[in-house]
């Protein structure tokens, strides 16, 4: 089926009571033809296929017949779903159980058994949607360790079952549509849960209301994107983590952008494993689905900075944006200087995304880690000419979790810095990141790790020194520069290559702050550096893990 339309698509009307739900209704009945999904199909006569919100919106019905028949039991049962599979029938399974009156609760396969059974005590949820096949451990590993809890483990209905006629479904096949909601919800009710990155701990579960997902999907951002580009690239980022669920769901239903995907692999073997996303294999999906936006996370963008081919790919874009983690200085003025149209955005899952997307005459300016907020910002001084953002509820922005005491709003404890000459604030921190030493004085690492994080020897850069008399920096090479800890001439020669990096970094510090090469710690292969789904350090976790190593040094 081909993925280009003649007539423009039909804009859902901007009305405040239309739940997500609703959205995908309107769409099939609005704008069948238009692709709200496309990839690279070396079988297809233009070389990829699409697939329309008509497909997209039967498979979610489809998926609500075989997880809820006859729309039986009780409305609003917390459902959890954990499953690594394609993308497109990762939302066709949240979109499914959103139309059957289910809430679905987005998992990482990436979490512990422990942690699992933990959030489904908080949200009393008793049922998983999985793959038996690929997370069997995990799900053992769940139900021994809530032996109480009378488990519903179902399987997740298939591609095929889903998609019958993969990119090629027409209003003519065949279709049994979905009984409706005999009511409409409370919008103050969870419509979904997400869960944090669990960088401190268990991951939290976080659930939005339907008007909270409403508003998520209301947002400037997210509504005017098309008239940014009709088509972007989200493939590399995992569907269960907000930032995924926001640009390669909400996105295409509410601002009417074709996103695009890898193909999926599942439609030949229900067992096959999703692509990995590589930077290889960004630029190839990118480049053959003729994206002109992309969204992605500072590796990606780490990664193609020291290749010439790939600058070249990335020029093409109309607008590059990441989020998910800090992308070093250095990096992102070189990609810039090259003529890569990069830029920074910010959310979270607690309170949504309160940023403008990114103005090219700003990027032009050098101020590509720039960015400019919405007006539900408060900013409170920290005193060091630091300010923490506090994003604040409105009657059209609910904030999914309140924490200040004197406002509806959440404090998001990440610090940042206004512009010199713009109303324009660039992150530099978070507050709990802020290391106070035995002296009192305060370090804030984001810029020193910045620095050092630049040089291509490193994979991995955490600042230390709570309460001690100095800092220090845990560092993990890259894997071809692997160093053996236990060789103390090994370790000498590694500080000796990343020292002039570490020297950058000292001249922006105060005296305070400075690294000295004897407290330059190397990671080894029994302690890698933790991340989360999305990439960012464990920061907390990976000083604890070092404690030993750091009270030695």
């Amino acid at each position: 089926m081909s993925t280009f339309i003649s007539s423009v698509p039909e804009a859902p009307p901007l009305d405040c009571s239309l739940l997500f739900s609703d959205l995908i209704n309107f769409h099939i009945q609005k704008n069948p033809t238009f692709p709200m999904f496309v990839y690279a199909d070396e079988q297809a006569p233009n070389g990829t296929t699409g697939i329309t919100f008509l497909e997209f919106g039967r498979a979610a019905h489809r998926i609500a017949h075989a997880l809820r028949p006859a729309r039986s039991g009780d409305e609003g049962q917390v459902v959890m779903l954990i499953a690594n599979t394609d993308v497109v029938l990762h939302h066709a399974a949240v979109a499914g159980m959103s139309i059957a009156g289910l809430v679905p609760f987005l998992v990482s396969p990436r979490n512990s058994a422990a942690a699992v059974a933990d959030m489904m005590k908080k949200t009393d949820c008793s049922r998983i949607i999985t793959l038996h096949h690929a997370h069997h451990n995990l799900i053992d590993g769940i139900r021994e360790q809530v032996p109480d809890r009378q488990l519903i483990i179902d399987e997740l209905p298939t591609l095929s079952y889903a998609f019958p006629k993969l990119g090629n479904e027409v209003e003519c096949d065949p279709f049994d549509p979905y009984p409706p909601a005999p009511s409409r919800p409370d919008l103050d009710r969870p419509a979904i849960y997400i869960h944090s990155s669990g960088s401190t701990g268990f991951p939290k579960p976080i659930a939005h209301s339907y008007k909270v997902q409403i508003h998520a999907m209301g947002q400037p951002s997210v509504r005017d994107l098309h008239s940014i580009t009709r088509r972007l690239g989200v493939m590399a980022l995992p569907p269960f983590h907000f930032y995924g669920l926001s640009v390669q769901l909400y996105v295409p239903v509410a601002g009417l952008v074709t996103a695009a995907l890898y193909p999926p692999r599942s439609s030949t073997d229900p067992r096959a494993p999703p692509v990995i996303p590589t930077s290889d294999n960004v630029l190839d999906t990118i480049r053959r689905t003729e994206c002109t936006f992309l969204a992605t996370v500072p590796t990606f963008l780490e990664q193609w900075s020291r290749s010439k081919d790939a600058v070249e790919e990335l020029k093409k874009l109309n607008l590059v944006v990441y989020a998910g983690g800090p992308l070093p200085v250095k990096i992102g003025d070189a990609l810039c200087a090259a003529g890569v149209v990069v830029g920074s955005m910010y959310g979270g899952t607690e309170f949504g995304g309160p940023v403008f997307m990114p103005d090219k005459q700003d990027i032009a300016d050098g101020d590509w880690p720039w960015m400019r907020f919405a007006d539900n910002v408060r900013w409170v001084p920290q005193g060091d000419d630091t300010y923490e953002c506090q994003v604040l509820t409105t009657e059209d922005n609910q904030m999914a979790v309140e924490n200040i005491p004197d406002v509806k709003g959440y404090a998001t404890l990440d610090v940042f810095v206004k512009h010199p000459t713009k109303n324009m604030w660039k992150i530099v921190g978070r507050i709990d990141d802020v290391i106070t030493l035995a002296s009192g004085e305060k370090t804030v690492p984001a810029p020193m790790e910045d620095i050092i994080g630049s040089s291509p020897l490193l994979d991995g850069v955490i600042m230390f020194g709570r309460e001690r008399t100095q800092v220090g920096i845990l560092v993990e090479p890259q894997p071809e520069y692997t160093v053996d800890v236990l060789d103390d001439k090994a370790i000498a020669e590694f500080r000796n290559k990343i020292w002039p990096v570490i020297e950058e970094a000292n001249k922006t510090a105060p005296a305070f702050s400075r690294i000295f090469k004897e407290m330059i710690l190397i990671t080894h292969k029994g302690k890698p550096m933790l991340r989360t789904p999305k990439g960012t350090l464990q920061k907390k976790a990976m000083v604890k893990a070092y404690e030993t190593e750091i009270d030695a040094l």
